[in-house]
């Protein structure tokens, strides 16, 4: 049955945050009942992070499921996170996704699907004109082969690019690959395999000094062994295109 948002029956939707610059963390607030409908029968976040656009908002992805439906949609909140609204479902039939802002305001949604022959899998994308609150059409993007795993999406405004995360390959999880667009994602001509062997999750920020950190799951026999962390340049991700 749809778990019940003010009970102990559901996995609850929360946050922490840090006034000054993480020594020290709120207790846990929670949002469960603020972006969950009750005939839902789960929600949770996309491991990774959240974005903030240039207007303010706050925008984390989330995946819901009722029944054997599936979908991918937004939280978002315009007042600094004190209150969050659920979005518009940015693709069905998906799993996690990753959300990004372009040069002109359009939200672009990143999405794993669920669906698609050994030969087909690829990484889907969906637009938003109102902050990515709705979206249109779900399109796959034919440059961005995927296992059916949860990757990331990364703007680096210092060399006016974008960046993606994942493991490269159409039927497992290994080759954990950056790529680079210089196009708002419309080609994505520079790539480098940061990892051969087995991979699965991984994430990205923009460090201080303007490297890129990368975060993923890693191992020998399987990608789940471990979780690695590497410092690379963009000079570095050039310098070998795949």
């Amino acid at each position: 049955e749809p778990c019940n948002a003010a009970a102990d029956n559901c996995l609850h939707a929360q946050f922490i945050y840090s006034d000054d610059d993480g020594k020290t963390w709120s207790e846990p607030v929670d949002i469960t009942t603020q972006i969950k409908a009750p005939e839902w029968d789960a929600l949770f976040a996309s491991s990774g992070h959240g974005i903030q656009l240039k207007s303010g908002r706050l925008l984390q992805p989330f995946v819901m499921r009722k029944g054997n439906e599936t979908w991918t949609a937004n939280a978002y909140s315009d007042d600094g996170g004190r209150t969050w609204r659920m979005g518009q479902p940015a693709g069905t039939n998906v799993n996690e996704s990753k959300v990004i802002e372009l040069r002109d305001g359009t939200v672009m949604q990143n999405i794993r699907h669920n669906n698609g022959s050994d030969d087909t899998r690829l990484r889907f994308v969906a637009l938003s004109r109102d902050g990515g609150v709705m979206f249109g059409p779900m399109k796959a993007a034919p440059a961005l082969i995927d296992p059916w795993v949860n990757a990331d999406i990364l703007r680096y405004d210092a060399q006016k690019a974008l960046l993606f995360s994942n493991p490269a390959d159409a039927k497992q999880r290994v080759r954990l690959t950056v790529r680079a667009s210089f196009d708002q994602a419309q080609t994505w001509p520079v790539a480098r395999v940061v990892y051969e062997g087995p991979a699965a999750y991984s994430t990205m920020a923009v460090l201080p000094d303007g490297t890129i950190g990368l975060l993923y799951e890693r191992g020998d026999k399987n990608p789940y062994e471990k979780i690695t962390f590497a410092r690379f340049n963009l000079a570095w991700l050039k310098s070998s295109p795949q």
